[in-house]
């Protein structure tokens, strides 16, 4: 998106979205030129390996990643909720990096505070054993599937949950002889991670960094969008 040559601007969306969160904006951002990713297990990414967590840590080495396949020594960040939690670590760890922060609805990741921490880790391992053997959820047409997302936990509209199914909605071959469809993230993604930074270890990286941030919150936005959502 955008103009070729303009700065490079990396937008990262949030947990269970994908890339298609930003079409909104799209029109918005002319002056970028916009690289909008789909981390792992969301939208058309890979899955991470089979009982590999998904830690935001690892989402902050894939963005580097990508920054460098794209040779970009600087480059701006708009993230939204999770995406924001990653744009404000790696903003942290590489100050020389990042020009600016653009925040929607979160400033950085969930966190788990030092004492909680051994529950944390006991609730991950037993909801791993539980979705080893559980299926998708499924839907009879491919607008159902956009209706669900309407109504889940965190409702949006219909046009934006219909640009998310273009990247995240799946069909196959049910057992009758029918289409079925699914939002095909990856099922492990639902899963609370073992081990979370705690709140004055955020607070730390918060700190370190530079670049000039600009932060928007919703008017009807959610209690923890300080937080962004979990990862």
């Amino acid at each position: 998106m955008g103009k070729e040559g303009a700065p490079l601007l990396i937008a990262l969306h949030g947990w269970l979205d994908n890339s298609a969160s930003f079409n909104a904006l799209a029109s918005l951002l002319d002056d970028y030129c916009v690289v909008a990713l789909d981390f792992a297990g969301h939208g058309l990414s890979d899955f991470r390996p089979q009982g590999m967590a998904y830690y935001v840590w690892d989402n902050v080495s894939d963005v580097l990643a990508v920054a460098e396949q794209l040779q970009a020594e600087k480059f701006s960040i708009l993230g939204h909720s999770m995406g924001a939690g990653v744009a404000a670590l790696l903003a942290a760890c590489y100050p020389e990096k990042v020009e600016r922060l653009l925040l929607i609805e979160g400033i950085g990741p969930v966190v788990t505070e030092a004492e909680a921490a051994p529950g944390q880790l006991y609730r991950a391992l037993q909801k791993r054993a539980r979705v080893r053997s559980r299926d998708v959820n499924t839907f009879a047409s491919h607008q159902e599937a956009v209706l669900a997302r309407c109504n889940g936990r965190w409702p949006v509209s219909v046009e934006a949950a219909g640009w998310l199914a273009e990247r995240g909605v799946s069909s196959r071959l049910a057992g009758n002889g029918e289409d079925e469809y699914f939002w095909h993230h990856d099922p492990w993604l639902v899963l609370p991670s073992p081990v979370r930074l705690t709140e004055e270890q955020v607070q730390h990286f918060l700190r370190k960094i530079t670049a000039p941030v600009t932060l928007v919150l919703g008017s009807r936005a959610l209690n923890n969008v300080l937080i962004g959502l979990p990862v």
